[in-house]
Order: C-alpha cells, then structure tokens, then sequence
C-alpha cells in the first residue's frame, strides 16, 4: 500500500505571484484528499468545493496572463432564454469545439451564472457565461469588438466569434495586464462563483470550464521546503515580485 504524504506548508507559484500557506494540521497530497471534515454538513462541504474552486480558478488567471498579450473578457448570452443547465452547457460544448477548430490553440476560462435579473424583468431567468481567453489573436478581437460597438447603436451584425457562437450574444469588457489588474480580473471572475454558493440549480453540475493548454501554477510541500532550504529564496527576489502569506 502507497503511503500517504503528509505536510503543513504549501507553496504555490502562479506566474508572478507565490503564495506561502501554514497549517496547524497536516493535510495529505500526492493523489490523496486534502483536509476533509466529515462532521461537515452538506452546506459546508458545498462551501469548501466552492472555495477551492474559486482558488483554482485565480491561480489559473495568475498562471496565464502575460506581459506581452491582452486578456479579453467576454460574456457569451442566449437569443432565447435557456433555463436548463445541462442544455445550456451542452450548446456551450459545441460552441468550445467550433473554437477550437477556427484558433486551435485558444486559451480560456469560462464561468456559467443564471441571470436573476432577467427572470425578475421578464418571468424567465437563463443562463450565460463569463470567459476570460488569454490569446486571443488580436485581429478577431478587434473585428469582434467593432461588432459589439455597432450592435450598441442598433445595427444587427455580429463578429468572428459571435457567429460561430451562433446562439445570442457577445458583450466585450476592456482588460488590463499590470498585476493589479491581473488580480482584479481573477477576482472579478471569481465573484461569479461565490454569488452562486446556494444556487441548488448548479448542485453537482460543472460551474466553470477551461482549455487543457492552461498552464498550471507549481505547488511545493514540507518536503520539498525542507529538502531545499534556498528554495524559499530562490522563488521570491529573482523571479517573482509579488508575495502573499
């Protein structure tokens, strides 16, 4: 039998910011599930796969936004109102494949929020999707974006990418890349998450979808901190400039 790995430090690179967790309880890893309570009710399990979603999710925006490229921020809406989860991500997946065809090494995330505000204003709510894509090629943006300015004063035309969603609508939302903008967009991204903490309509569906081509953040245990002690220094001053305890 495998033995479990134990430890009560973390560190976690993503991109230029490095992260320094202390326990006062191990947790396992290598495989193994990571500090689970099972006095914990349903409401606070729930809370806590939220929460290491939301983790997830900003540490993936960390990992891939870089200097020399522009993240664009879109929200992808229904013409006719969808209410069913399961079909709306099933529209969302084919819409995900025809992407990939037309900029096959896209890189994206994407958050699914139900519009409440539509179902009070008009009786029934439906779902749409927030995306972050870090390289999109700037001529499709730009085309996609004229669009999304002609289609605010009134003329019916859509983009690139609007008519290979081919289901509603695009809204494009100006991006910055300094690190505190980069933060602000994790941080944006994430809110959609935390508002839907209780929504009994996403128990046990999928609440956030990414392209494999992510790069990932670099997670260091006990082990690694105490096997290298340089380690801790080597990570901060030369390569990284940001820090967070």
């Amino acid at each position: 039998m495998k033995r479990k790995k134990r430890s009560k430090q973390r560190i976690v690179v993503s991109g230029k910011t490095v992260e320094w967790f202390q326990y006062s309880k191990p947790y396992f890893y290598d495989g193994e599930s990571s500090r689970i309570d099972y006095t914990k009710n349903n409401a606070d399990k729930r809370e806590d796969a939220l929460a290491r979603t939301q983790t997830q999710l900003r540490e993936l925006i960390w990992c891939n936004v870089k200097e020399d490229t522009v993240p664009r921020f879109y929200t992808f809406t229904f013409r006719d109102p969808i209410d069913d989860l399961q079909v709306a991500n099933k529209l969302w997946g084919q819409f995900r494949r025809r992407l990939k065809k037309l900029i096959p090494d896209i890189q994206y995330i994407s958050v699914v929020e139900f519009q409440n505000k539509r179902q009070e204003k008009y009786g029934k709510g439906a779902w749409h999707y927030h995306v972050l894509f870090f390289n999109m090629p700037e001529e499709i943006h730009k085309n996609e974006l004229q669009a999304y300015k002609k289609r605010l004063s009134g003329e019916e035309v859509n983009g690139v990418i609007a008519n290979i969603w081919r289901n509603g609508f695009i809204d494009v939302s100006p991006t910055k890349t300094n690190i505190t903008a980069i933060r602000s967009v994790a941080a944006y991204v994430s809110k959609y998450l935390s508002k839907q903490t209780f929504d009994n309509r996403l128990k046990g569906q999928k609440v956030f979808f990414r392209s494999q081509n992510l790069q990932e953040p670099k997670v260091y245990h006990e082990h690694d901190i105490i096997s290298n002690p340089q380690l801790i220094h080597t990570l901060i001053p030369q390569q990284h400039s940001d820090m967070v305890y």
